[in-house]
């Protein structure tokens, strides 16, 4: 069960077919269009006409230049616990996206308690406040007002964006890329020709670059694909990561398995990705045979009736379970819970549902947590 797969092999720049490859061909001048418009909309910027708005205290912001998903959340995550860790006082700037505060201003979390549920924070960003115990996450469509309510209210030594690049208005003090490491610039092309929101060119504000989407954290890109993304670095420094599989749960009564249950395991997956593909290669990573995978667009609820198919399908298929990640589950778990009893919802369906737990992972992060920690004052690697 895909959604418009061929035509997204194709603004992704895979293979596809003859039809799919016309389409992007008759879009391309829309393309052409839209970097002129952006172009011209970031002048004032550039030449000072415009300031962005500046918080009290220093942003990082988390984002890439393509509309897939490559990480972004996963790294945003990684980051703040490792800030946290240190000492450091954290809050997340997210948009909320489909949620009910999207555009105004919502607080998630505070420092103890989660404050919103899924529908009224966007998926993305209770996942962050569930994940983060402690970090205050804010929401909304105009970071300038969450970032002036996130001071007002918290007062953090530093702010993490998530899926900031493309909020021009707010000045950030570092800005960390991801890339995909197999396709980073798609086809090339932007929207709607392709999946770029900028043009590769655009990379020399990073201060750094993930090359994500590999099978291992150590793993190395494609040589080729290295010197491409070199060719539009400027100061950037370049790191690579990739989600690395850490259990499993139950969906509906957050009963944790070894991820060594997946060996040998006939599974299927189901997921709203902004890159599926990418969540299946980490299922099979992890030792399970993916039978059967189910394909909604990124951030897409399904509804009672889509969720019933999906499984009757995982079925069909032979898979003994379903895999869903930690950002759909989120979704998932509401509809199975509103079903009646928790821990008899999930054994209620046919095939169980299992969340995939990851984290994201750095082949190196001595050096971007010494830079982020000397940006919120620390003098020391080790703490503050």
């Amino acid at each position: 069960m895909t959604v418009g797969g061929n035509l997204m092999d194709a603004l992704s720049g895979r293979p596809c077919s003859l039809p799919s490859r016309a389409i992007v061909a008759a879009l391309t001048p829309l393309s052409w269009l839209y970097v002129v418009g952006l172009e011209a909309y970031l002048l004032p910027y550039r030449i000072g006409w415009r300031r962005r708005h500046r918080l009290p205290c220093p942003v990082v912001s988390v984002g890439n230049l393509s509309s897939g998903g490559t990480g972004k959340t996963g790294l945003a995550l990684t980051l703040v616990r490792a800030l946290r860790s240190a000492g450091v006082d954290v809050c997340v700037l997210s948009r909320g996206y489909k949620g009910a505060h999207e555009g105004g201003v919502g607080v998630v979390s505070d420092r103890e308690h989660v404050l919103l549920s899924p529908a009224e924070a966007g998926d993305e960003a209770f996942l962050l406040a569930r994940a983060l115990p402690g970090t205050p996450v804010v929401v909304g469509r105009d970071r300038r007002q969450t970032g002036d309510q996130a001071w007002a209210r918290f007062r953090p030594q530093i702010v993490v964006l998530d899926d900031g690049m493309q909020y021009y208005q707010l000045h950030r003090d570092r800005e960390i890329t991801l890339l995909d490491a197999n396709l980073p610039f798609g086809n090339g092309r932007t929207l709607p020709a392709g999946i770029l929101r900028e043009p590769p060119a655009h990379l020399r504000r990073s201060d750094w670059v993930v090359l994500s989407g590999m099978e291992t954290e150590n793993g190395l890109p494609n040589r080729e694909v290295t010197e491409r993304v070199k060719r539009h670095l400027g100061h950037s420094r370049i790191l690579r990561g990739c989600y690395r599989g850490v259990g499993l749960r139950d969906v509906v009564g957050d009963e944790r398995f070894e991820l060594a249950m997946l060996a040998g395991r006939r599974v299927a997956t189901i997921c709203a990705l902004g890159n599926p593909a990418q969540f299946e290669r980490q299922v099979a990573h992890a030792g399970a045979d993916v039978v059967h995978a189910v394909r909604y667009p990124d951030h897409y609820a399904p509804s009672e009736g889509e969720i019933r198919e999906a499984l009757d399908a995982c079925m069909a298929a032979g898979a003994e379970a379903a895999i869903v990640s930690e950002k759909d589950a989120v979704k998932l778990g509401s509809f199975l819970r509103a079903r009646g009893d928790a821990a008899s919802a999930n054994r209620g369906l046919r095939c169980p549902v299992w969340v995939f737990e990851a984290e994201f992972a750095l082949n190196d992060m001595t050096e971007l947590m010494q830079d982020l920690l000397s940006l919120a004052g620390c003098e020391r690697p080790c703490g503050c």
